[in-house]
């Protein structure tokens, strides 16, 4: 029976079965789908090579292969862990009588899991003295504070200026249970307890200024991790 191909040889005569089915090769054809296999693999290993190379190299890819590889290399920065940490102190303002206690309360939040953040707290004086401002409201001084605190609203006069203008020490720094006091503290009735408060039995002369609540953390690289609170002892 002659076959649209023309010849009938190759061509099974079966009844049931149509000229166009598809058929087996024979075996000593088998290993041409290994070399075809193999070539194919040959000629993908250029664009392989051009993925691997990381996202400097998608450009050179397919349009298309590009844009999946950026979107695989998104993917890992936003499906990977984010390590922040968070200070706050819920009273920023505190003023108390010589010789009475006051805690300055500070809260921290870390991502950490391996290792324990290291709380400091500092002092440092303040950059203009408070108590001679609130006995001389209509000072000069005090009138240009209002203009440029009126010009940015988080401004703050008392707090805002260069450490080599002004006072500053370290008053205690704990981690894990171990408190360590500053040299100029030591002796004082002075703990960091809670989470991150800064505890006094008693205050003293020369108390007064703004303290420095600072959570140091080798695993927690984003955030904020420092917050302040003033205290003024009458």
């Amino acid at each position: 029976m002659e076959t649209r191909s023309g010849s009938a040889k190759g061509r099974s005569r079966h009844p049931s079965q149509s000229w166009w089915a598809p058929r087996p090769l024979p075996s000593r054809y088998q290993g041409g789908d290994v070399r075809a296999r193999r070539a194919q693999t040959a000629a993908m290993a250029p664009l392989a090579r051009q993925f691997s190379g990381g996202l400097e190299s998608c450009p050179r890819a397919l349009s298309w292969g590009a844009v999946v590889c950026v979107w695989l290399f998104l993917s890992t920065l936003c499906t990977g862990p984010t390590s922040a940490i968070q200070v706050t102190v819920s009273d920023p303002y505190h003023v108390v009588n010589l010789f009475q206690p006051v805690t300055l309360p500070c809260t921290y939040q870390s991502t950490a899991t391996t290792t324990v953040p290291i709380v400091i707290w500092k002092y440092k004086s303040f950059c203009r003295d408070r108590i001679a401002d609130a006995f001389s409201p209509a000072s000069v001084d005090n009138q240009l504070n209002a203009q440029l605190a009126a010009g940015n609203p988080g401004y703050n006069p008392y707090v805002e200026c260069q450490d080599s203008a002004r006072t500053v020490r370290v008053v205690a720094v704990k981690q894990g249970s171990a408190v360590t006091l500053g040299d100029y503290y030591q002796g004082r009735r002075i703990t960091i307890t809670g989470n991150a408060d800064l505890t006094f039995d008693q205050t003293a002369w020369g108390d007064s200024g703004v303290y420095y609540c600072s959570v140091v953390s080798a695993q927690d690289l984003q955030g904020n991790n420092e917050a302040y609170a003033e205290l003024i002892v009458l």
